[in-house]
Parts: structure tokens; C-alpha cells; sequence
């Protein structure tokens, strides 16, 4: 009886072996599916593979972003001869930029988003010219001419528009700074701003930031891509963050949602209703939590990064009042 009683029990165990066995020829590979699309999407999309990624050439397919390219390529030609190519060190990156000389004591620095360089920001230099400022188009670390391989969602970029405020006030003699950023890139500034209080740089360098679809964090914005693409479900995006974060040594659980209530600076928030990377409803939560001097603007069309191709004259207009207001502010201080 102990005899069969034995055989009935080891069958049971074959059983079970054979079980996760199964389980385990079914899983492991959809586990490592999803290691591998998470691996392409960072690969892909947050790092340089080689110089020919991310240039300076304008990107082609898209009518509305030719149309950018094409728009902002006429304020570098009219613009040519105030054209001055810089350069700087911040930490291990070496940057490169375009400083456009108005002779002002005031400039603009335009920081673009993922995957675009310097001529990207030609496209939003327009209007300062008109409202006194210089425009500093500058490459991100990885972009166009300046070093770098992986693109830290500006938790680590923050430190090269602060050396890039240094050297505008240092070098160049200005007075006054602001940022203009797009998607990533209004983030960068963001915490530049915050860092430049906190670390008591000695030198207050940013007057305000004008923030184009600043997302409420990475996460919130790569969700949104997923649902777009079709990889929001399963492992992907958190294999995503756990890649992110051991290689560019930065939380992508973090973003301007969790600081933007120690911006003290004047904001100018720029919002499409139509976006749906940086969406409205989580949009409006970011501006309720932001207790700085503020203004929301929302634009009917354009999807994420695209709402001035839609509104030229609205767009340019808001910025020039969002100036006029805070040249003021500081006169009276």
C-alpha cells in the first residue's frame, strides 16, 4: 500500500513538472518578446546610435514638420549675418550652438525636444527679434554637433543649459535670460531653474520659462506613446524604465509634476487640445500645482510640438504679451 501510495504521490510531481515546464516554454519567452521591443524602443529612440542620428539636417515625411523646418531655415537666412558659432564644455559633453547677436542684453535660450537639433529651433525664434532678445539655438548632448550617446529626459541635460546660461552671462554680457522649450525640453529648463536656486549658483540666470507641451512626467508621456503604438500592455514599459534608469542613471518616475510647485519664476504654459502625448486633463493638473507667477494658453489644433505650425500669429502673440508682462514684473522688483 506505502509502495502505491509512493507511485500515486510521483505522479503527481510528474504532473506538476510537466505543468511548469509548459508554463515555463509559453512564458519565458514572451518575457524575453518584451526585453527585446523595450531594449529597441531605448536603443531606438533615447540613444544615438551614430552621427548620422540625430543631425541637423531637417527630418522629411511629414508635411507639417517640412513645413516647420522650412519656415524657421528663412529666419537663419534672413539672420545669417548676427550668426555666431559657439561652444562650450559642460562636464564630459562638448556643445555646440548658433548665438544670433541682435545686440540686446536679453536672450532666449530655445531647447528642442528628443531627436532634434539647433535648426529645429529656428522655427520658434521669430518672434524675440521683435521683443529685444538675442536667440541661442543650441544642440542637445547627442544632437547635431554636440557629443553625447543618450538622451537623459533632461535630469541630467539641466546642467548644460545652466552652463549654457553662464556663458551667455559670463561671455556674452546678458542682463536677462529666459527658455523656450519644447516637449523634453521645456522640462530641461524646468529644472534648471530649480537646480540654479537650490545648488546657490551665485548667479540667478533664468528669468522664466515658456513651456510647449510640458508633460507631468516621462512615464505619464510614454504611457500615451504605448497606447499610440501599441505597447502600453504587458512587461515593456516597465523593462523600459528599469533600461532607462540603468543607462542614463536618472528615475524616469520623476518629472516636472513633482517640482513644479518650487518654480517661483514666471511660466508661460502652452497646450493643444488635440495633443495626446502631454493630454489635457493631466496638463491641467500640472498648472493647478504650479504656484509661480502663470499663465495656460490652449490652441484647438496641433498635436504634440505642433501647435504654432497651426497658429502662427496666436502662437508668436501670446509669447510677445507673456514678455511684455514679465519685463515688467522685473522692472518693479
Amino acid at each position: 500500500m506505502k509502495r502505491y501510495l509512493g507511485y500515486y504521490s510521483m505522479w503527481y510531481l510528474y504532473v506538476l513538472y510537466a505543468i511548469l515546464g509548459i508554463l515555463l516554454f509559453i512564458i519565458a519567452p514572451l518575457i524575453i518578446v518584451q526585453w527585446i521591443v523595450a531594449k529597441f524602443l531605448f536603443r531606438k529612440y533615447f540613444t544615438r546610435s551614430d552621427q548620422e542620428n540625430w543631425t541637423r539636417v531637417p527630418k522629411v515625411g511629414d508635411s507639417e514638420e517640412e513645413k516647420m523646418y522650412e519656415i524657421g531655415e528663412s529666419f537663419h537666412k534672413e539672420n545669417i549675418d548676427y550668426k555666431e558659432d559657439v561652444e562650450i564644455d559642460s562636464g564630459e559633453y562638448h556643445l555646440a550652438g548658433e548665438f544670433y547677436n541682435f545686440g540686446f542684453n536679453k536672450t532666449v535660450i530655445i531647447v528642442p525636444g528628443r531627436s532634434e537639433s539647433l535648426t529645429y529651433a529656428y522655427f520658434f525664434a521669430m518672434p524675440y527679434k521683435d521683443c529685444g532678445y538675442n536667440v541661442l539655438a543650441i544642440d542637445n548632448r547627442g544632437h547635431g554637433y554636440s557629443t553625447g550617446k543618450i538622451n537623459s529626459l533632461g535630469l541630467d541635460e539641466y546642467k548644460d543649459i545652466l552652463n549654457w546660461c553662464r556663458f551667455l552671462h559670463d561671455e556674452k554680457h546678458q542682463d536677462s535670460i529666459i527658455g523656450h522649450g519644447i516637449c523634453i525640453g521645456s522640462a530641461t529648463i524646468l529644472y534648471a531653474i530649480i537646480h540654479n536656486k537650490e545648488e546657490d549658483l551665485g548667479v540667478d540666470y533664468l528669468d522664466g520659462v515658456i513651456a510647449d507641451g510640458m508633460y507631468v512626467n516621462f512615464v505619464e508621456s510614454f504611457k500615451n506613446h504605448g497606447i499610440e503604438k501599441g505597447y502600453e500592455k504587458g512587461l515593456v514599459p516597465k523593462m523600459f524604465f528599469n533600461i532607462m534608469k540603468r543607462k542614463a542613471h536618472v528615475d524616469p518616475y520623476f518629472g516636472p509634476i513633482d517640482c513644479i510647485d518650487k518654480l517661483e519664476k514666471p511660466i508661460l504654459f502652452l497646450y493643444g487640445k488635440e495633443d495626446i502625448y502631454s493630454v489635457p486633463e493631466m496638463s491641467q493638473i500640472l498648472y493647478d500645482k504650479c504656484s509661480a507667477p502663470k499663465k495656460i494658453v490652449w490652441f484647438d489644433k496641433g498635436a504634440h510640438s505642433r501647435l504654432k505650425i497651426n497658429a502662427m500669429e496666436k502662437y508668436d502673440n501670446e509669447i510677445k504679451d507673456w514678455l511684455n508682462n514679465i519685463n515688467s514684473l522685473k522692472e518693479k522688483q
